[in-house]
C-alpha cells in the first residue's frame, strides 16, 4: 500500500458538526428517545463506522497505523462498552452486531463503488445490511416472534425506567403542591402516556425505520467526523443542508408505503407499508427542510423572522414535520431551488 496522502478539500467547519454529534451521543439518553432510540448507546455504532472509514482512507493511499488504531477502537468499543444494566444478553447482541454489520457493508459498498455520492453508498449499505440480518436469522431457524419478543422486552425495560423517573419527579412534594389540581392531574396523566406508553408502543411497531433512520445518522456523522480527523479522501464532502437532495426516483418508497397503508387487502403489509412511509417521509421532511433553508438564506431574514419561525415549529411540531415532507416531495416536481437561481 502506498503510504502518501493526497491533499484534500476540507468538510465544511466544525460548529454545527459538533452540535450535531453532541445531539447524536446525548439525545437517547432524554426520557422519550431513550424509549424509541434502537441503539441507546451510540458510541457502539460510531466508532466501528470511523473504522471502516479508515480502513477505506487505508485502501486510498492512507496511513496503516490510523486505520489500526481505529479497529482497535472498535473491538474495544464493541466487546468492553457496559451494557445498560438490566438489559437483556440477546438485545446487546443484537444492536452490537448490527453495528458491526452496517460497518461492513458500508465498507464492502464504498469499495464496489468508489465514485459513488455517501448518500447512496449510506442507502445501499443499510438495505443490504437489513438483507443480510435477515438471511442470518432466517438461517439460525430464529422465528420472526422471536426478535419482536426482544425488542419488545427491551423496550418495556426502558419503559419501566423512564416510568419510575417520572414518578419521582411529580411525586416530589414542592411538585404536588404546584400542581395539586383535578386539571393539572388530568394533564399530568396525558403527559406521562405520551413520555412513556406512547413511545413504547410505537417503537415496537416502528423498529426498523427507526433503527435505519438512526444508522443513516451514524453514518453522515462517522463519515463527516472522518473527513475531519483525516488527509486521505474517501469520497466528497457531505452538501449543506440547503443543497440536500436524492434521486427523484425514492419517491416510491413513499407510494408503495401508503398503497400498502391504504389497501384493504395488503393488510399483512402495513406494518412494512408503516415503516417504509415513515423512512422516506422523513428523508422527503429533511429536504423540504434543506428547500426551507435555501429560501431563507436567499431571503436573507432578520433574527426575529428565524425566532418566528423556531417557535412555529417548536408549537406545531407534527403539522410543520407533514408540511416540510410536503415541501420535499413537491420539490421531486418543482425542483423549487433550480426554479428560483437566477438565469443570467
Amino acid at each position: 500500500m502506498s503510504t502518501g496522502e493526497a491533499a484534500a478539500p476540507r468538510e465544511h467547519g466544525w460548529a454545527l458538526f459538533l452540535s450535531a454529534l453532541a445531539s447524536f451521543l446525548l439525545l437517547p439518553a432524554t426520557p422519550v428517545l431513550q424509549v424509541l432510540a434502537p441503539v441507546t448507546q451510540p458510541i457502539v455504532m460510531l466508532v466501528p463506522l470511523l473504522a471502516a472509514c479508515a480502513l477505506l482512507g487505508w485502501v486510498g493511499g492512507g496511513r496503516a497505523t490510523v486505520a489500526l488504531a481505529w479497529v482497535g477502537m472498535a473491538i474495544l468499543t464493541t466487546f468492553s462498552t457496559p451494557a445498560p444494566a438490566g438489559a437483556t444478553a440477546s438485545y446487546i447482541e443484537l444492536e452490537r452486531g448490527w453495528s458491526l454489520l452496517l460497518a461492513a457493508t458500508f465498507g464492502f459498498v464504498s469499495l464496489a463503488g468508489p465514485s459513488t455520492r455517501f448518500f447512496s453508498r449510506a442507502l445501499i449499505a443499510i438495505v443490504l445490511a437489513l438483507g443480510l440480518a435477515a438471511v442470518a436469522f432466517l438461517g439460525a431457524a430464529r422465528p420472526a416472534s422471536t426478535i419482536d419478543r426482544t425488542i419488545a422486552t427491551e423496550l418495556h425495560r426502558r419503559t419501566a425506567i423512564a416510568d419510575q423517573v417520572w414518578k419521582e419527579t411529580v411525586n416530589t412534594p414542592a411538585y404536588r403542591n404546584m400542581v395539586d389540581t383535578k386539571e393539572t392531574e388530568e394533564l399530568e396523566q396525558t403527559t406521562h402516556d405520551l413520555l412513556t406508553q406512547l413511545p413504547e408502543r410505537q417503537g415496537v411497531r416502528f423498529f426498523p425505520a427507526l433503527l435505519a433512520l438512526e444508522s443513516l445518522c451514524a453514518l453522515a456523522l462517522a463519515w463527516a467526523l472522518y473527513h475531519r480527523l483525516s488527509r486521505a479522501r474517501i469520497g466528497a464532502p457531505l452538501v449543506r443542508l440547503r443543497d440536500f437532495r436524492f434521486n427523484d426516483q425514492l419517491v416510491w418508497g413513499v407510494i408503495v408505503g401508503i398503497v400498502f397503508l391504504a389497501v384493504p387487502t395488503l393488510h399483512a403489509w402495513r406494518g412494512v407499508g408503516a415503516n417504509l412511509t415513515l423512512f422516506f417521509g422523513t428523508l422527503y421532511a429533511v429536504r423540504g427542510t434543506g428547500v426551507l433553508a435555501w429560501f431563507l438564506r436567499s431571503a436573507r431574514p432578520g433574527l426575529v423572522t428565524l425566532l418566528a419561525v423556531a417557535l412555529l415549529a417548536g408549537l406545531l411540531a407534527p403539522a410543520f414535520a407533514l408540511g416540510l415532507g410536503l415541501i420535499g416531495l413537491g420539490d421531486t416536481w418543482e425542483d423549487w431551488r433550480a426554479k428560483a437561481r437566477p438565469t443570467t
